[in-house]
């Protein structure tokens, strides 16, 4: 377990996560797969999830260019869902700063430790919707391959 501090607000993390060997299904053969699942907690309430894998099955990774297409006071959580799918994760406050808010996250992450190929890929993309349902705040990064 660990914890953070948000909007002044101690918050405890979870984390559950798996690993296979090399020879489980992944999103490259040869490289190990695996998933995570986080939980947040607020005065021992859920305030926040986020999943996250790289098996073939059930992968995280989402279409960058589908992102590119979001703007902040235009796209609806409607539109976000229809693109993208349902979302691997969601918060409420603390974890976003007002208290009306919701976030919905995809995130995504590979890791490829063959010798001589260390690669590892982020993806993830935060958007922060109002009561109205419209996006207030969208946070994407990416790192890794490009």
């Amino acid at each position: 377990m660990t914890t953070s501090i948000q909007n002044e607000k101690k918050i405890r993390h979870i984390v559950y996560s798996y690993a296979t060997s090399l020879t489980a299904p992944g999103v490259v053969a040869g490289v190990p797969s695996s998933r995570a699942q986080s939980f947040s907690f607020f005065d021992n309430k859920l305030v926040g999830y986020q999943y996250i894998s790289n098996f073939l099955a059930d992968r995280t990774d989402f279409d960058e260019a589908a992102v590119l297409s979001f703007k902040e006071g235009v796209t609806t959580r409607a539109d976000v869902i229809q693109k993208l799918g349902e979302p691997t994760g969601q918060s409420v406050y603390p974890l976003v700063d007002d208290k009306a808010d919701r976030a919905i996250g995809y995130s995504y992450s590979f890791v490829d430790t063959r010798p001589a190929t260390i690669v590892i890929e982020r993806q993830s993309l935060t958007i922060v919707f109002g009561p109205d349902e419209v996006a207030k705040k969208i946070t994407y990064t990416k790192s890794g391959r490009t």
